[in-house]
């Protein structure tokens, strides 16, 4: 008679589960390393450390493992658009539209509502964007207790081919604590990038 414990396999399958998961979300923060060393490297720096096709590789790589986990990195390359980092807005975006925009759609990313929120991208981006990956946010926001009141905010923006970008990272306090989001906007005030 095999004398297998049930309750011992069930426990070394989520032990191995939770390592998989945890190598996996590793090697996605050192791909996110590596790529935003490139971005930085080539923008910034005008130094290229990878050809073109490398970091393409890279950054398909990251985003298979996004969709195969389900899961999107605070940081993600994906979520962001590579170019010319600027310490404020660039001109044709202000401080008080982007903030109240950013707020807005917080509240819609909070309200359950996926298709709202969804519409809220730009049509190239919705059709990368799930269910799943909208429900994951729910859940990290669920922890998070009642909703407080929106908070502090630092400005950024980005121009690449000549493309302007505006963004902000806004504090947001909850019940149990405070969430920095960041929101990137294109020229049309479409959101390129939603992240906590």
């Amino acid at each position: 008679m095999d004398n297998i414990d049930p309750y011992k396999t069930k426990f070394k399958e989520e032990r191995l589960y939770m390592s998989t998961n945890q190598n996996l979300m590793q090697h996605m923060r050192e791909l996110i390393d590596r790529i935003k060393a490139a971005d930085v490297a080539y923008y910034r720096d005008d130094n290229p450390t990878m050809t073109d096709r490398e970091y393409d590789l890279l950054v398909d790589e990251l985003k298979e493992l996004e969709t195969t986990t389900g899961l999107i990195l605070s940081g993600s390359p994906t979520q962001t658009v590579p170019g010319e980092i600027l310490k404020e807005l660039p001109e044709g975006f202000d401080k008080e539209t982007v903030r109240e925009q950013a707020m807005e759609d917080i509240e819609i990313a909070q309200s359950k509502d996926y298709e709202s929120w969804k519409s809220r991208f730009t049509k190239d981006l919705q059709s990368s964007l799930t269910e799943e990956s909208y429900d994951s946010y729910l859940k990290i926001l669920e922890k998070q207790g009642e909703f407080k009141e929106f908070g502090k905010c630092t400005y950024l923006g980005q121009i690449k081919d000549n493309k302007k970008y505006g963004g902000v990272i806004i504090v947001v306090k909850y019940e149990e604590g405070n969430v920095n989001y960041s929101l990137a906007y294109d020229e049309d005030m479409n959101l390129v990038s939603f992240t906590m």
